[in-house]
């Protein structure tokens, strides 16, 4: 996959991320989007990020691997929280303590997901720039 042909498909996902946003949110309301909105995006997104990285990774050949440590547990994080939230409101009076582990947890975690966004962001920014290298030619 050449530079232009990754460029374009990785802005026709954010765009398509983006409406599917805005479609979401304006479809379901701002309070379903709030709980399950960015989830269900990133769900719906990052097949389409991977399959590309993957994609143009091997047409540079290099290892695939560092897109699958950041599709993974970005992945996991989106369905834990879409999950999470099904069960909260699905589940009666057993969703209780689901809310009060999650406060307990928030409480605990709180300190440390900035530098778990950063070190995401930072993956996520070295991905795109090892993708953006110079195209080399096919045999």
């Amino acid at each position: 996959m050449t530079r232009s042909a990754f460029l374009m498909r990785i802005g026709a996902i954010l765009v398509a991320a983006a409406l599917t946003a805005l479609c979401l949110r304006l479809a379901l309301g701002p309070r379903w989007f709030g709980f399950y909105g960015v989830a269900s995006v990133t769900l719906i997104a990052l097949p389409f990020i991977a399959a590309t990285l993957t994609a143009r990774f091997r047409f540079l050949g290099q290892s695939r691997w560092p897109v699958y440590l950041l599709v993974v547990p970005l992945g996991l994080a989106a369905l834990i929280q879409a999950v999470y939230w099904w069960a909260f409101f699905n589940l009666g009076p057993f969703g209780v303590p689901l809310g009060i582990g999650r406060t307990l947890g928030v409480e605990l975690l709180e300190t440390g997901v900035p530098l778990v966004l950063l070190v995401c962001f930072a993956l996520a920014v070295w991905l795109a720039a090892r993708g953006l290298t110079g195209d080399r030619t096919r045999p």
